[in-house]
C-alpha cells in the first residue's frame, strides 16, 4: 500500500527507486533511437536515453523543432507531472502508446510516455531538439533517411538506432536501421544495433 508523494499507488510490486532531481546538463540525456516514417497504422516515436548519473525531471524537458535560421519552434512539453528519468533507463515518447505497445511490448509499464503532440518528424529528413526549462539545449539530430542501411528496400516502419550512446549525437555513422529480428525497432530497450568501445 505504498503511495508517492502525489497520493497514487506504487505500480511496482517489490522495490522503488527514490531520489533527488538535478537539473540536467547538455548531453545528460541523449536522442537513442527515432522512428520518423512509420507504417500507415503506426506513429512517429522518440526514445531518450539517461546516461548521466543524474535523475532528471521529465516535467522539465521540451522537445522542438529547429526553424531554417536554427531557432527552436514548436516546443511540446515532455510532461504535464513530475516524472523521473533514472540513470541508465530510457524513455519512449509517441502519440500512440497503446498502438505501439501492440508493436512492441514495452519492457515496463512506464517506458512509453503519451505526448499530445510530437513535434514534426518529416520522411526524408528533420531536425530534433531537447530542451530544459529555460530553453537550452540538452541534445539536437539533424536526420537523414540515407542514414538507414543502404540494402533496405523499404524503411517505412524502421527505426533508426544509435549505435554508441556515448559517441556524438550527430556522427552519421553513429546511426543504423534497427535489425529484422526485433521487428525493425526496441523502444525502450538497448538497441539491436548497440556498440560500444571496450
Amino acid at each position: 500500500n505504498m503511495r508517492e508523494c502525489a497520493g497514487n499507488r506504487t505500480p511496482w510490486a517489490d522495490t522503488v527507486t527514490v531520489g533527488l532531481f538535478e537539473d540536467p546538463l547538455p548531453n545528460d540525456v541523449v536522442c537513442n533511437e527515432l522512428l520518423f516514417d512509420p507504417l500507415p497504422d503506426g506513429s512517429d516515436y522518440v526514445e531518450w536515453y539517461n546516461r548521466s548519473g543524474h535523475i532528471i525531471n521529465l516535467q522539465d524537458l521540451y522537445l522542438a523543432n529547429r526553424s531554417a535560421a536554427g531557432l527552436p519552434i514548436n516546443p511540446v512539453r515532455v510532461s504535464e507531472r513530475p516524472l523521473a528519468l533514472l540513470p541508465g533507463h530510457y524513455i519512449v515518447l509517441t502519440e500512440q502508446p497503446e498502438q505501439l505497445g501492440m508493436d512492441h511490448p514495452p519492457p515496463s509499464p512506464l517506458s512509453y510516455l503519451k505526448i499530445n503532440a510530437m513535434p514534426s518528424l518529416p520522411d526524408d529528413r528533420g531536425d530534433l531538439l531537447l530542451m530544459d526549462r529555460k530553453g537550452k539545449t540538452i541534445d539536437a539530430l539533424h536526420y537523414e533517411k540515407d542514414w538507414h542501411y543502404p540494402l533496405l528496400h523499404m524503411t517505412e516502419g524502421v527505426a533508426l538506432e544509435r549505435i554508441d550512446p556515448n559517441a556524438p549525437t550527430q556522427e552519421r555513422h553513429n546511426w543504423s536501421s534497427a535489425a529484422s529480428v526485433t521487428g525493425f525497432g526496441t523502444p525502450g530497450k538497448r538497441n539491436s544495433q548497440f556498440m560500444s568501445p571496450a
